[in-house]
């Protein structure tokens, strides 16, 4: 039996269906597509290849190829140094999963880089109960998480804090945040607050939370 031919990756595949590619200008400005590919590659600000990709139907097939894979979610380890050395991720990467060691190392050095961050995922891989521990929050821990103005989710697994308010505190230290989830999240000490008695809490806007403490969800 003939092995069906492979199928030749066709650039314009990048673009969303219904796009129509016909008559599509093939050198841009007189150059050849590899030159404009090249200059592409050099890019490191998100803007500018926003830009670029606006010109022509083959430029923004070329940047939406280039910036599906940086998008996808990114340990910390891998993502500072990717962006040491391709600035260009903060613009596009939309997820990453955090071990709660890490947390703090990520604010500090990530904050006002990750313009496109949707959902922080703080998993501990140690099973039950939980060794994930995160260290106590003081101030300028919590002022560098509220520079994440574009985190709309917060999802926790198997967390231990140190006190009820520091899980208080880190749930309303993300000003955009609409969706928490909570599995296995424990805490020290219960100084007994709620976020209605917090003060830091009245500019919360959570439209969907979703708990699971050991087969009893809610």
């Amino acid at each position: 039996m003939l092995k069906e031919p492979e199928r030749t990756e066709d650039i314009f595949d990048s673009l969303p269906r219904g796009i129509n590619t016909t008559n599509v200008m093939m050198n841009p400005g007189g150059l050849p597509p590899e030159i404009w590919y090249t200059i592409m590659d050099y890019i490191d600000d998100g803007r500018t290849l926003y830009a670029c990709a606006l010109t022509c139907k083959l430029l923004a097939a070329r940047a939406m190829k280039m910036t599906k894979p940086l998008r996808m979610c990114r340990t910390p380890q891998v993502l500072f140094t990717d962006l040491m050395r391709r600035p260009i991720v903060g613009y596009f990467l939309q997820e990453v999963i955090v071990p709660p060691a890490l947390l703090p190392r990520l604010l500090y050095e990530c904050a006002g880089k990750l313009h496109a961050l949707r959902i922080i995922r703080i998993y501990s891989t140690s099973s039950w109960p939980c060794e994930g521990r995160l260290t106590h929050h003081r101030p300028p821990y919590l002022a560098f998480a509220s520079t994440f103005h574009t985190v709309t989710e917060l999802h926790l697994f198997c967390v231990q804090f140190w006190s009820s308010r520091d899980f208080l505190r880190l749930i309303c230290a993300f000003p955009s945040l609409r969706a928490l989830s909570s599995f296995y999240v424990s805490w020290d000490r219960d100084e007994g607050r709620t976020l209605a008695d917090e003060p830091f809490a009245k500019a919360l806007r959570l439209q969907k939370i979703e708990v699971c403490l050991l087969g009893v969800s809610s």
